[in-house]
């Protein structure tokens, strides 16, 4: 089987004998995919009919150990199990290709283009993987012990249970980065906010002073933040959920836009009063609340209920909602600029009077919602329901 961009490339083969399913034996000579591309092989053993029961069965093996393979292109290629020891992958591009349980020990991957791809249990010790787009990969149980990953994009990669030890993590992006349950050691080598979000999610971040740190964007879910300190961090876009944040200090750091879904707050927890608000709704669902001029500005709503609730006067300026429930809700003079609503209900909601300037309702159902007095200036509907029952284009 060809790959593309990659004739050359052919498997080999193995034929295999035993005599349980399952228990198999390599029997004969390696068959050189490039030797039949375009005729049958024939092999003899000698003696197999003198065994009582017999089963055989054609391995394929993707060997490329030692190959130059610089620049070449392996787009959503199926290299499960391949052997690239050794090979020279420089600036190649393997993007959504499936690497399962393959070898890339010793192997040269700088700069090269993996996002999208499955390297799940694959080897890669000793791989030389500085600069590499690594977006979205999945790494789980992969085998990374003295990798360099200087540079390298790893956002939204998943390195759960992955061997990090003597790993190079330096200066790496690890924009929502999964670290859960990766084993790093001494000779791992991290930036500080890496080592922090490890800690935090392997269950080592309880007690501990992370004061200062960068942690914008990181993937903390399910983390032991259980009394540390996270004075003056940068908290944008965290996800929090299922974390535990009891008696943590957050004093002075920058909140916005953070998941709080399933995270525990305890009344020890040092956290201003807005975000206390905002979590108490996130995580009690329940109708007809009050929170009349209240401070939502640049907060993440998923799945929120706000039923019926009054929120004259409450502020959701630059906030972001999906799936929110607004039905029947009194929004008079409330101020939604700049605000995204995607996928929400405000049917028969009281917009009456409320400042919508540069807000984006996508897949919204306004019907019977009052709009009168709304300031709609720059207000983006899409795929929407407008109050009359017409649809927006």
């Amino acid at each position: 089987m060809a790959y593309p961009g990659a004739a050359d490339m052919l498997p080999r083969y193995s034929i295999e004998t035993g005599t349980v399913i399952g228990e198999w034996q390599p029997t004969g000579v390696i068959l050189r995919g490039e030797s039949f591309t375009n005729n049958p092989a024939t092999m003899v053993w000698p003696g197999l009919s003198n065994q009582p029961i017999v089963f055989l069965r054609l391995e394929k093996q993707l060997f490329f150990s030692g190959r130059d393979l610089i620049g070449r292109t392996f787009t959503n290629a199926l290299f499960s199990g391949a052997n690239f020891s050794g090979a020279d992958l420089f600036f190649a591009n393997l993007t959504g290709s499936i690497l399962r349980n393959a070898r890339f020990g010793g192997t040269d991957l700088r700069d090269s283009q993996l996002s999208g791809a499955d390297a799940s249990g694959a080897d890669f010790i000793l791989a030389r993987m500085a600069r590499a787009n690594c977006v979205g990969v999945d790494f789980r149980e992969a085998d990374l012990r003295f990798a360099e990953m200087r540079e390298a994009d790893l956002s939204f990669a998943t390195l759960e249970n992955a061997d990090l030890r003597g790993t190079i993590l330096e200066g790496a992006t690890n924009f929502f980065t999964r670290f859960h349950g990766a084993t790093v050691d001494s000779l791992t080598v991290m930036d500080p906010e890496v080592q922090a979000i490890w800690q935090i999610v392997n269950n080592k971040g309880a007690g501990k002073n992370f004061d200062g740190l960068d942690l914008s964007l990181s993937d903390m879910s399910g983390g032991n933040l259980t009394n540390a300190s996270l004075r003056s961090c940068d908290l944008s876009g965290v996800d929090f959920q299922g974390a535990d944040l009891s008696g943590a200090n957050l004093t002075g750091a920058t909140i916005r836009f953070i998941d709080l879904r399933g995270t525990k707050i305890t009344p020890q927890t040092i956290i201003a009063t807005k975000w206390r608000t905002i979590w108490d709704v996130i995580n009690n669902s329940k109708t007809n609340r009050i929170h009349l001029s209240a401070d939502f500005t640049l907060a993440l709503f998923i799945d929120v209920v706000f039923d019926h609730a009054d929120l004259r006067g409450a502020r959701f300026n630059s906030s972001s909602v999906f799936g929110g429930n607004f039905n029947g809700a009194n929004l008079q003079l409330a101020n939604l600029t700049g605000a995204q609503i995607v996928d929400s209900d405000f049917r028969n909601a009281n917009l009456t009077s409320a400042h919508l300037v540069d807000a984006v309702f996508d897949g919204v159902d306004l019907t019977g919602a009052t709009m009168t007095g709304a300031n709609l200036f720059r207000t983006t509907f899409i795929n929407s329901i407008m109050p009359d029952g017409s649809r927006s284009n």
